[in-house]
């Protein structure tokens, strides 16, 4: 299985695709392009391993944020235990997506209910906005090169018995 470093290469390499996908689709519908944009860089800090019960390499990005980073950890710590790390509902691509975006999101979605006078139909016209679409979009496919990094690291370490990983412990675990 590869480590952060080496998700978080695939996933700058995964913008030569994003980049095009995003622009393309400002073409039809601006809020889609921007939504796939930025979903796809929300990747680097939602990743499906956000099921482990210690601080991963997108963690450690999110607690550069300081004070703001313990809600989003505390948060995600429930989910950590609800869901087994590499597990269906947690790594195959899009439906951990819609998993993730449900438990991220359903605070604000309750505060949208909640809150604004036009209540569920507010908060459903926000969900299935073309923005939300987009980050959807977005989302999915840095899940979907993570689970692939995954399910290639796998299969060679079964193969080859895991003869070609680098054990480097000197690098730097949050950088």
């Amino acid at each position: 299985m590869p480590n952060g470093a080496t998700h978080a290469r695939i996933h700058n390499m995964g913008w030569l695709v994003a980049i095009p996908a995003s622009l393309f689709s400002l073409v039809s519908d601006y809020r889609l392009g921007l939504g796939i944009f930025f979903g796809y860089a929300l990747g680097l800090f939602l990743d499906p391993d956000s099921d482990m019960q210690s601080i991963t390499m997108s963690e450690g990005r999110v607690m550069k944020l300081g004070i703001f980073a313990w809600p989003w950890l505390a948060w995600w710590l429930g989910y950590s235990m609800l869901f087994k790390h590499r597990s269906f509902w947690s790594h195959f691509p899009y439906i951990s997506t819609f998993i993730r975006l449900v438990w991220l999101l359903f605070p604000i979605y309750l505060f949208i209910y909640y809150k604004i006078p036009d209540g569920f139909e507010g908060a459903m016209s926000f969900l299935y906005s073309s923005w939300m679409v987009g980050i959807f979009y977005g989302l999915g496919f840095a899940d979907l090169l993570h689970y692939l990094a995954d399910l290639l690291g796998d299969t060679l370490k079964s193969m080859f018995g895991g003869w070609f990983y680098v054990n480097d412990t000197k690098r730097k675990r949050y950088s």
